[in-house]
């Protein structure tokens, strides 16, 4: 009976860990947990994967610090460093690296975790590329509102400074009127 309730209890747990890995692998997201000490990578989903062009075994031979431009490794330590002293950070100012070398525009949200009994990075990453050049072109199209804007006005000041030099003034039609 006791073996019974062990049993049972360890199936309803594992039963549980499948459920958890199930909706991490689902996950739109990036996501990477990583050691907090050295910023090797503990784990990794199927969407990290995709994102920076490596299979899951080859992310987890590789360190967060490997993801970032190596013109970045003072920021990124800083960033885990953040992260830890508060618990959880939102960032963006960091991009990864593909495999392939692409410079990835990422938005990240990390939090800090338990992962097989030692403290932990949950990183949740996102592409923000599309974002990016969305942002881009709103600016664009500013630009030209902000320019047509200043067109008009600058006509219309032109047209209201001819239609003063050419209409008489008040003193001119008293005289005429006299």
């Amino acid at each position: 009976s006791k073996k019974n309730k062990m049993k049972s209890s360890f199936d309803g747990f594992s039963k549980q860990i499948n459920n958890y890995q199930s909706i991490i692998d689902q996950a739109n997201d990036a996501m990477i947990v990583i050691d907090i000490v050295d910023g090797r990578i503990h784990q990794s989903n199927p969407s990290a994967a995709t994102l920076l062009g490596y299979s899951q075994k080859e992310l987890e031979k590789k360190s967060l610090f490997d993801l970032h431009p190596k013109e970045y490794l003072e920021q990124s330590s800083r960033i885990v460093a953040d992260v830890w002293e508060k618990g959880g950070l939102i960032y963006k100012d960091i991009p990864f690296v593909t495999k392939s070398g692409e410079i990835l525009p990422v938005e990240c949200s990390a939090k800090v975790a338990p992962f097989s009994g030692r403290p932990a990075i949950v990183i949740y990453a996102r592409d923000i590329r599309e974002r990016l050049a969305m942002e881009k072109e709103i600016q664009v199209q500013q630009h030209v509102i902000e320019q047509k804007n200043k067109d008009i006005t600058d006509s219309i000041s032109y047209a209201k400074r001819i239609q003063t030099a050419i209409l008489p003034t008040d003193d001119d039609m008293k005289k005429v009127a006299k």
